[in-house]
Parts: C-alpha cells; structure tokens; sequence
C-alpha cells in the first residue's frame, strides 16, 4: 500500500541517515538527559491510531524525553498528537497518545542498537464541531508495547533513531469512532452517540441495533527522532 512505501521509505532514509553519521561520529558517552521532537508513522488496520478509510499511513508528531543513566539503561517518555474530521465535517476527534518505555542498549558505542518495553496511555477526546464545550467527551484506555530500534550519537550531545513499537491496546480506533458518530448522528440519536463514545457496551441507536466499542486491538509504530543531550 501506499502508506506503507511511504512509511518504508522514511525508515529507510532514517537509517541511511544514521550510516552515513556513522562514519562521522565521535565516541560517544553516557549521557544524562536528553529531549527533542519526533514523528510516529502507524501501521496496521487494527492499530487504535490507524484511520481505515485512509490508504496513507498515519502521521503523529510530538516530542520525548530520554534519561540515559548509564551506557546500557534508558528511559524514554513520551507524547504524541494527531486530530482528525469526519468527511462531513461535524466530529473532530483528538488522540494524544503518551508512552513511557525502558531501553536496554545492547551495545556501547556511538551506534547502539536496544530493545524496549514499556506502557502507554491513549487519550481521546470527541468533539462535535460548533457544539457548546459541555457536548465533548474523553476517555483514556491503558496499554503495553515492545520492540526495538537504533540510536547513533552525533558527537556528545545529540543522537538520532529509529524504532519499531508493536503495541496492544484496549481503545476503539480512530475509524470507528468517526464512523460511530456519523452514523449516529445521522440518526438524531444523541445519547447515543455519547453512550458510545465513552464506551458504554450495547449503546443502542434509534434503528434498534447495538454497537460494541470495546473491542482490543493490536497494531505497530515507526517512531523516528533526534535528541538533543546535555
């Protein structure tokens, strides 16, 4: 698919990027404490950030945290954001995810490869557009996630890398919620619309049927970023 090459081909510029610094780096140091912006690229129809309507990959953008106490331990905070619009235009919904994760690098050096596990906290707020404030609702589902990746020092106080994440959590996509509350809508059934949202199991619509939000999903991220140390 489309999504995917496009994702692919970011990963892959990402590691041509890190070969070539490679090359160029100085031995590098354990660090103390490091921040920097980041992109997130989401792979997977069943990925709670993954729009299925879409034929392109899912792009985030945030910004992270990463302690290195030692030259094998770190840690990694961070928080993403992303806001979409049903095609009508009439619910806009806002994810911010937010993930904190241990790294074991299993090398010392100016590349390092590591692998990760941590947690991570999906937030999703639904809004109808032109709506009073009061008509909004958010909820926060729980997850875990693993996976592995690279980091390659630039000197002693900046690095880039790039990891894969598989993830599994238990939140309604993207996707279904705007398809949710279209339909919804569409039925003039408000309360609805809002038993949904917040993730009521058997909401039922005007027509008599029932929708069942709460389903667990899995999916993957390419995280790629640069970190700035001091």
């Amino acid at each position: 698919m489309a999504g995917v090459g496009a994702m692919r081909g970011t990963a892959a510029i990402g590691l041509a990027v890190a070969m070539v610094a490679c090359a160029t780096a100085r031995p590098a140091q354990a660090q103390g404490f490091g921040i920097g912006p980041r992109m997130v690229f989401v792979t997977g129809a069943d990925s709670p950030l993954q729009d299925p309507a879409s034929n392109a990959s899912t792009k985030l953008t945030g910004g992270f945290i990463r302690i290195r106490p030692s030259k094998r331990v770190g840690i990694d905070l961070s928080m993403d954001f992303r806001t979409a619009t049903d095609v009508d235009n009439t619910v806009k919904v806002h994810s911010t995810p937010i993930q904190a994760s241990a790294l074991y690098y299993l090398l010392k050096g100016p590349v390092s490869p590591y692998v990760l596990g941590g947690v991570g906290w999906y937030k999703t707020r639904v809004e109808l557009v032109g709506a009073d404030k009061s008509a909004e609702t958010t909820e926060t589902k729980f997850g875990y996630h693993t996976g592995l990746g690279g980091e390659v020092m630039l000197g002693k106080h900046a690095s880039i890398y790039v990891d894969y994440r598989y993830t599994f959590v238990d939140i309604q996509g993207l996707g279904g919620l705007l398809n949710t509350a279209t339909s919804l809508l569409s039925m003039g059934s408000l309360s609805g619309l809002f038993s949904s949202l917040t993730g009521a199991k058997g909401a039922a619509t005007s027509g008599g049927s029932l929708t069942n939000p709460n389903v667990s999903h899995l999916g993957s991220m390419w995280t790629t970023g640069v970190t700035l140390y001091f």
